[in-house]
């Protein structure tokens, strides 16, 4: 009986994941750790948009014509699995970040190693990040059950997270023209993945298509692609 009962349980945990929903999905809420300061500016964003978005107004950004992407950084001081992330994982991690955004931004862009004329600066900072779990306590099960859903917990248990804030600014005056603040989570498909990394990567590849689409919006273009969520 006991058998049974476990063949069951593994049953359900298979099927749901192999039918679960998008690679990510938007967070309900974000907690802010004061990287960019002032947050009274921000105003929430809308569909497929970062949960808190700042534009300064009557900006354009088609007279910059190229950027200066610094490389990622972890905001250490926002959340202690960063400050307990070995140091070869948080290299990866910004590696793959940094990469996915250089090759969104190139489609539009010069890409420029110093600051020059018509230049806008991206920092994009790492505030939190959590890999997918992979052991499967009762708690986890009755999240399972819920599809991996936001409704017994804020995050699930067996679902990788991600969030960030994103700061672009003018590469010579250092006057901001735009901000996010994000937070996304992960799918949690475990039969598909083959790295606990896995919903962080699909996350980070989510942002980056989302700064391509909007950068493709501001030039006018009638090919562009909104992100996959």
């Amino acid at each position: 009986m006991k058998f049974l009962r476990k063949a069951f349980c593994l049953l359900v945990i298979a099927t749901l994941c192999a039918c679960a929903g998008p690679k990510t999905d938007q967070a309900k809420r974000i907690d802010v750790y004061g990287y960019l300061g002032d947050y009274t500016m921000f105003r929430k964003g809308g569909p497929g948009r970062s949960l808190y978005v700042y534009r300064k107004p009557d900006v354009k950004f088609s007279v910059y014509e190229k950027v200066l992407l610094d490389p990622v950084i972890f905001w250490k001081e926002s959340s202690y699995r960063l400050e307990e992330m070995p140091g070869h994982d948080v290299q990866m991690l910004a590696d793959k970040l940094h990469q996915l955004l250089h090759e969104q931004l190139s489609q539009y862009y010069q890409m420029v190693a110093a600051p020059e004329k018509n230049t806008m600066r991206m920092t994009v900072v790492l505030t939190d990040v959590k890999k997918t779990g992979t052991t499967l306590g009762s708690r986890s099960l009755a999240l399972v059950t819920k599809k991996l859903s936001e409704t017994a917990l804020d995050t699930p248990a067996m679902v990788g997270e991600a969030s960030v804030e994103i700061k672009v600014t003018d590469a010579a005056s250092g006057e901001m023209l735009a901000a996010v603040v994000d937070r996304r989570l992960g799918s949690g498909e475990i039969k598909k993945s083959i790295s606990s990394w896995d919903d962080v990567y699909n996350i980070f590849g989510f942002w980056a298509d989302m700064m391509g689409y909007r950068l493709c919006l501001e030039f006018d273009r009638k090919d562009c692609k909104p992100p996959q969520e």
